[in-house]
């Protein structure tokens, strides 16, 4: 896991709402707050995935568990 924790280690602070890029081979480590993950159906209707906070990764495979 220390190897993965130093490759391209760089911080970035979000505003409250704005979203967070989602890339397929991106991971996001939270140093502090929380962040909601959502979907939309086919109706157009938003569905919460989860809500992540301090010590959480979040990327692509957080989203189909």
């Amino acid at each position: 896991m220390q190897n993965i924790a130093n490759y391209h280690q760089r911080l970035h602070s979000f505003s409250p709402r704005e979203i967070i890029p989602l890339q397929s081979d991106f991971f996001w480590l939270l140093k502090r707050g929380i962040v909601k993950t959502c979907t939309w159906n086919e109706e157009g209707t938003a569905i919460t995935l989860g809500y992540w906070g301090s010590g959480d990764i979040v990327g692509p495979v957080s989203y189909t568990h």
